[in-house]
């Protein structure tokens, strides 16, 4: 592999490398504001978002590397990226378009930057990339094959560092014995005439209960079908207007005592139960209302 002499194309492709590097660490963690993000915007379902989020990172990996050792054979990489910089410019528009969104994080932006800064840092970025291909670089790559083998290492990262689990593409739901009834709960008159009914237990401090309410959220605005929803609340009011203010969500709603909900909810939250024609038939704990559970609501 050459060692580059310091010229300004080694200059941009080293400054893109890192802002691709920086980028990719900020996507990967929390990766499930991708996955929802992808879904919302009908790019996935909830099979295929968490498998196309990691891709999207994997990529930007891959090429941030190669920038930073030089590796660009025929300009490949920076016309690849200029791909990636046409679905992130989608994604900042599509943002803008839709204020209401549940998914207020964009996959666009670095460690939470705003839409108009997210845009000046694309615009920078992009304006790199073109000059890169302009100069129509070539890059005398001594080992042909580094670029595979540091191919398979990066696409590889992101499903190492933060994985996907079989069981999450799994049915994980436990079946209920005895079945609890509608009549033990306290429901708005109108859901109770729902046929299907999803009853959410979310504590208002549990930040994996907000990730759970983006989801179901989401869910409903993309499917017809899927059931009525009621959240169950271990909290105060002004709990409850956190949650949902830091949620982007709102659903109907009851505050209960720890004693009422944890007999129904089991010891950990989140926890759902499902209600068909009026029995508790399915229960999920937070780990187990997977990919599977919610494409499998979506779809009922």
């Amino acid at each position: 592999m050459n060692v580059p002499s310091p010229n300004l194309n080694y200059l941009i492709q080293f400054i893109l490398g890192i802002a691709l590097l920086i980028w990719a660490c900020s996507n990967l963690y929390p990766i499930e504001w991708t996955e929802y993000r992808l879904v919302e915007q009908h790019l996935a379902n909830w099979i295929t978002a968490p498998i196309l989020a990691r891709f999207l990172v994997a990529l930007k990996f891959f090429i941030g590397v190669s920038f930073l050792l030089n590796i660009n054979p025929k300009n490949i990489f920076s016309k690849i990226f200029l791909g990636l910089l046409c679905i992130s410019a989608f994604d900042l528009i599509w943002g803008a378009v839709h204020p209401d969104a549940v998914m207020a994080e964009s996959y666009s932006s670095i460690f939470g930057s705003g839409n108009i800064l997210s845009f000046l840092i694309l615009l920078l970025i992009f304006l790199g990339c073109i000059i890169l291909i302009k100069r129509k670089i070539d890059t005398d790559l001594k080992f042909g094959w580094a670029k595979y083998l540091l191919c398979i290492i990066c696409l590889s990262l992101p499903f190492i560092l933060n994985p996907v689990f079989p069981e999450d593409f799994s049915d994980q739901s436990i079946p209920i014995e005895p079945k609890v009834s509608l009549v033990q709960l306290e429901l708005n008159s109108d859901l109770t005439k729902e046929e299907r009914i999803l009853i959410a237990f979310f504590s208002t401090s549990c930040p994996h209960c907000i990730k759970a309410a983006k989801k179901i959220s989401i869910a409903q605005k993309k499917s017809d079908t899927f059931p009525a929803v009621q959240v169950y609340f271990l909290g105060s009011e002004e709990g409850v207007a956190y949650f949902f203010e830091e949620s982007n969500t709102n659903f109907n709603y009851s505050i209960h005592n720890p004693e009422d909900i944890l007999p129904l909810s089991g010891p950990s939250l989140p926890a759902f139960i499902l209600f068909e024609n009026g029995l508790g038939t399915i229960r999920y704990s937070g780990r187990t209302f997977n990919f599977f559970a919610l494409n499998q609501l979506c779809s009922s």
